[in-house]
């Protein structure tokens, strides 16, 4: 055997030993399955779409996005608060977003109090102190003590000569069926009743006539509208 066969034996014997290896070994180096720490990572990359302020009402961009070479930076967005009426002002339109501003809000003044707010009256005010109105209402009327206006005006009644004598408070008789035709005369009075002793043609033979005195009185005012003497002529009586 010649140099030139043995040399070209020991070429096929390298290259059989060769793919053998390959074909026994495994999958080739850094490929899927079989990487190790010296392999170059795999990149895939995508479009990345730029960051934005949110599109909502009071949101505005100051400085958009800009790429910086591998990412995008982080836009500088701003906030405005919508605009609010003054405090104790009535929102009649609430404010409105243009895209870049606020509009509005139409406010107005709320209505004074009306007569209704203060039973007896205004002491003061009212007055608008820029967010409310200010005002103190009188204070109610001391309480109408009409037993006692119709006490002092009860002696007229003995002076007028219609009764003699008054002997004691008997009640209120507004609602009395028979006392209709004083209620009905002194509409939204009411009417009290005293004992009462009087003459009334009872004079013949010392005879007297008990009845009774009564009093319309206004119970908002105090005001004694009429003593009324009720005296009938056949209540006679001896003394």
């Amino acid at each position: 055997m010649n140099l030139r066969n043995k040399a070209a034996r020991m070429g096929v014997a390298v290259c059989l030993a060769t793919a053998g290896g390959h074909a026994v070994g495994g999958p080739l180096r850094c490929s899927a399955g079989n990487q190790d720490s010296t392999c170059a990572p795999h990149v895939s990359s995508a479009w990345q779409t730029p960051p934005t302020c949110p599109a909502q009402p009071g949101w505005t961009t100051v400085a958009s996005a800009v790429w910086i070479g591998s990412q995008y930076s982080a836009p500088q967005c701003n906030y405005q608060a919508p605009p609010q009426c003054p405090t104790g002002w009535v929102t009649t339109a609430s404010p409105g977003w243009t895209g870049n501003s606020w509009t509005g809000p139409f406010c107005q003044m709320p209505q004074p109090p009306g007569p209704n707010s203060c039973q007896y009256g205004f002491a003061s005010g009212p007055a608008w102190t820029g967010s409310s109105w200010s005002y103190t209402c009188n204070a109610p009327p001391p309480a109408i003590d009409v037993t006692a206006s119709c006490e002092a005006a009860l002696p007229s009644a003995i002076s007028s000569g219609a009764v003699t004598s008054i002997n004691g408070y008997q009640g209120d008789v507004t609602d009395n069926l028979v006392n209709q035709q004083y209620t009905a005369q002194y509409p939204g009075d009411r009417l009290l009743s005293w004992a009462a002793v009087g003459s009334n043609g009872c004079d013949s033979g010392g005879q007297v006539a008990r009845g009774a005195v009564m009093c319309a009185v206004n119970p908002n005012t105090g005001h004694v509208d009429a003593i009324i003497a009720a005296i009938p002529q056949s209540a006679c009586h001896p003394h």
